[in-house]
């Protein structure tokens, strides 16, 4: 027998969604087809207890039934040829949460994505996939070494970029600037560091100056773990300037 852990109703388009945590490997496709027939099988029992909460449903669709899969640490379910929507959770030592969208191994997909408001959205994988396995697992310790060690950070992706900022709880300006921004490419980490010419202490000059668009900004190379700790240094004066509003 299998369990629903989680059945929400999806407002966007009137049906369940149901929300299943892995802890172990699992067959993807025989979840998928099992809980769609559970609520099919149960559907007067769920709308019965959907009226306990909304006096006046809408018409519910069952014929769009979701599954959302969540997953934590680094266990990814084989690829099982069916659809569906994996989210990878980590739970950091202050107690930050953060869930990264993971894109499902069988289909081909653009790198950009539209969300329900029709805004593209990028994820990290798409900066990840088909990286070497040591850049990636050099990110995800980079991830860990600042979401482990500083509160109230975001972390956000563009097309082109994965950038690190003060949240807007603890962002007092209009636009946030970025702690870091990262190229993630084959060889390294590209980190560019939001600190104007002068005002970062870089005592073995592992960082260099160069212009772009944002004006002169600290450029500091990752290759390799055994800087991650000359990195934090650099990071934590970048988050104290910032977080103390000093441009």
């Amino acid at each position: 027998n299998i369990l629903i852990d989680t059945l929400a109703f999806n407002e966007n388009n009137n049906s369940f969604t149901i929300i299943k945590y892995l802890d172990k490997d699992i067959n993807i496709k025989n979840f998928n087809d099992e809980y769609k027939t559970i609520i099919l099988k149960n559907k007067d029992k769920i709308i019965g207890e959907y009226h306990n909460y909304n006096k006046n449903p809408p018409q519910i669709d069952f014929n769009k039934i979701k599954i959302i899969f969540i997953t934590q640490n680094n266990y990814i379910p084989k690829d099982n040829n069916v659809e569906y929507e994996l989210w990878k959770f980590t739970k950091y030592i202050n107690n930050t949460v953060n869930f990264e969208k993971i894109l499902p191994t069988n289909k081909k997909y653009n790198t950009m994505l539209l969300n329900d408001t029709g805004v593209s959205e990028y994820f990290e994988s798409d900066h990840l996939k088909n990286k070497p396995y040591f850049i990636v697992n050099l990110y995800n310790q980079l991830k860990d070494l600042i979401l482990g060690n500083f509160e109230n950070i975001d972390v956000s992706t563009t097309k082109n970029y994965i950038s690190f900022k003060l949240n807007e709880r603890f962002n007092y300006t209009s636009k946030r600037k970025n702690l870091i921004t990262v190229f993630v490419q084959r060889n390294q980490l590209k980190i560019m560091f939001g600190m104007k010419n002068g005002t970062l202490i870089d005592l073995e000059n592992k960082t260099k100056i160069i212009h772009n668009k944002l004006g002169n900004v600290y450029q500091f190379n990752l290759n390799s773990s055994k800087d991650l700790d000359y990195f934090l240094n650099l990071f934590k004066q970048c988050y104290e300037n910032q977080f103390k509003g000093d441009d």
